[in-house]
């Protein structure tokens, strides 16, 4: 993994209780969204220069690079993870903030990013929409949303994802949503 356009997620972000807050030479985790079974054949640390030293386990927050075992295909934006606890969907339920202030119609095309994922989507349903300032439900099954409204959506995507709640794993449960190369929303997966 050389290139921007390699980088996978490494999911070693759920807490110390679960046991899964680091890697170990020859783990096996599984590359999402496929749920294919890997083999860590080696992890390299930064810790004098770049990617110096082989070591047997890496912990959150490391900078590190792994090696798998075989000639995996790997792409950006797959996840390695230990488990299968992870949602691999097409179908975002979500709250999101709208902060572009020309709003947004049904139909508009989207991107959906989500750690190194990104995949064009389009809002399928506003359940309802909210108001900040006014603290107060302004329209259920609603058609747009305007700047700095809050909505609870849901988020048809062209290709499946690995995502997983906000309130289980804040790091794989938020997004944001651009519109023409820039943000225009961010949001939580419920």
């Amino acid at each position: 993994m050389n290139t921007e356009k390699d980088k996978v997620t490494v999911k070693i972000l759920r807490p110390l209780y679960q046991n899964l807050s680091q890697i170990i030479k020859g783990e096996s985790l599984f590359l999402l969204p496929e749920n294919r079974k890997m083999t860590i054949k080696s992890i390299k640390k930064c810790i004098k220069k770049f990617l110096d030293d082989d070591v047997t386990t890496a912990s959150f927050e490391e900078s590190m690079g792994i090696c798998l075992e075989g000639k995996p295909r790997v792409r950006r934006g797959q996840i390695l993870a230990a488990d299968l606890s992870s949602k691999i969907t097409d179908a975002i339920d979500a709250n999101i903030f709208w902060m572009d202030p020309a709003g947004f119609q049904m139909g508009e095309p989207l991107l959906f990013r989500c750690v190194t994922q990104e995949v064009p989507c389009m809002i399928k349903k506003i359940h309802k929409r909210f108001d900040p300032a006014s603290m107060e439900w302004m329209e259920e099954d609603a058609s747009s949303i305007r700047g700095a409204e809050v909505a609870h959506a849901l988020i048809h995507l062209e290709a499946s994802v690995v995502v997983d709640s906000f309130n289980d794993v804040p790091e794989m449960g938020r997004f944001v949503l651009e519109k023409n190369g820039r943000p225009v929303a961010g949001g939580i997966i419920l």
